[in-house]
């Protein structure tokens, strides 16, 4: 699996106004066969955000499950080992992207 290159927490807080945040999307990935059995975007991204004196707050990572085009965000359950392999992928990437959490 390739690592995507995303913008550094740091490059991100450079851009924000006090009191703003940012999310940006590492990897995303849709999970289910077709749309009429039922689609949904996975994605790993991480939210960056000055307080409202300005500091930084420490980067927050989440998966985020989305609809995929115009169908509903749910899956059938036959899809189970898709997401689990979309997961552990996603876990791999946020274990390189995020090296600090497991040192």
């Amino acid at each position: 699996m390739t690592v995507p290159t995303i913008s550094t927490s740091a490059e991100v807080l450079a851009t924000l106004e006090v009191g703003a945040g940012a999310n940006t999307n590492a990897i995303s990935r849709v999970v289910g066969a077709t749309p009429s059995s039922g689609q949904t975007l996975v994605t790993l991204a991480r939210y960056d955000c000055r307080d409202d004196d300005g500091s930084a707050d420490a980067p927050r990572w989440y998966i985020e499950f989305s609809a995929a085009n115009s169908s509903p965000a749910e899956l059938h359950p036959s899809e189970i080992p898709a997401l689990i392999d979309v997961l552990t992928e996603i876990r791999q990437a946020w274990i390189q992207l995020d090296p600090e959490c497991f040192s």
